[in-house]
Parts: C-alpha cells; structure tokens; sequence
C-alpha cells in the first residue's frame, strides 16, 4: 500500500518511484521467477470518497515496466487524465 509514496505494507517491495503525476514504479525487494505474474489493485483521490480513481498497469509510456524486478502502475481517472491518488494498493501474485 503507497500513501503519498510512503510504503505501509511491503511485502517485496523495496521501493516506489514516482515517475510523473499518477505514474509509480514499484521496485521488487527480490526478483520475481519470470514475469508470470498478475499485478492488482485500487486506488483513492485525496479529499474525496469518490471512486473515479483507476488502477492500471502502465504500458504505453517510455516509464513503462513489466519485470522480475519491477512493475509501473498509473492512477487515473474516468476520462483517462493520469492523477495522483491519496492511497494505492497494489497486490502482486505469483
């Protein structure tokens, strides 16, 4: 779980890069086996209780990550404007 960057809860990760505004990198503490793996999660704009805040895994930028060692992820919202959200959680499993 990311809050403003902050890893909560790490599981495997070590770190998290903020690419740009509603663009993360998260970093593995160890390499996965492969790249075989599913990558969830959910996530919550500042301020609000609105639900217009998206999850996804990034493929489309020049940020964009699907490794054993990490894996990019945006924050949107329902047009598609990248945004940053309050809470991130992300969940990955092998």
């Amino acid at each position: 779980t990311l809050l403003r960057n902050t890893i909560r809860a790490s599981g495997n990760v070590s770190s998290i890069t903020d690419n740009n505004t509603g663009n993360y990198t998260v970093n593995f503490a160890n390499a996965m086996q492969n790249v075989n793996y599913a990558t969830i999660g959910s996530a919550q704009r500042e301020g609000t209780t609105n639900s217009d805040i998206m999850f996804a895994v990034e493929n489309r930028t020049v940020f964009a990550v699907y490794s054993t060692t990490q894996v990019s992820i945006v924050t949107q919202d329902s047009v598609g404007t990248y945004r940053d959200a309050s809470i991130v959680n992300v969940a990955i499993f092998r």
